[in-house]
């Protein structure tokens, strides 16, 4: 397992945020590097049944949840605004749920800012057909 992490790490795929003495060994967590988790259907779909492919792209939402109940006590730096939890129902076609899917996607690209001024802030979108009954 340590040969694997010094690997991602060594690669760039993760690094070290925490390192902390347990005892007689240093305990490091872990941060991804990469600026987008995208769980694809189609390549997951091939292997996995329906109710796995669901639960690894609720996990991606489990572990925004987790990101948020661990924020510092800390005064944001945009205010009491920094902070946007919203659940919406919307009723969509098809046609109009792919343009919506579209347009978020364009959206996060847009305002993606790699330069050295620009805070790290984190956002995760969930768009899927909702059971009737949950409207």
């Amino acid at each position: 397992m340590y040969y694997h992490l010094d690997l991602l790490t060594e690669y760039g795929f993760i690094h070290v945020v925490q390192e902390r003495r347990v005892a007689a060994m240093i305990e490091r967590t872990f941060r991804a590097r990469a600026r987008r988790f995208r769980v694809d259907r189609r390549i997951l779909a091939a292997a996995s049944s329906e109710s796995e492919v669901n639960a690894a792209q609720a996990a991606l939402l489990e572990h925004t949840a987790d990101d948020l109940r661990s924020r510092p006590d800390a005064k944001p730096p945009l205010g009491d605004t920094d902070v946007l939890v919203t659940r919406s129902f919307l009723r969509l076609t098809p046609e109009l749920a792919r343009e919506l899917r579209a347009a978020l996607v364009a959206l996060v690209d847009e305002y993606s800012d790699d330069s050295d001024e620009a805070a790290n802030y984190e956002m995760t979108l969930a768009l899927f057909p909702a059971p009737e009954e949950g409207l």
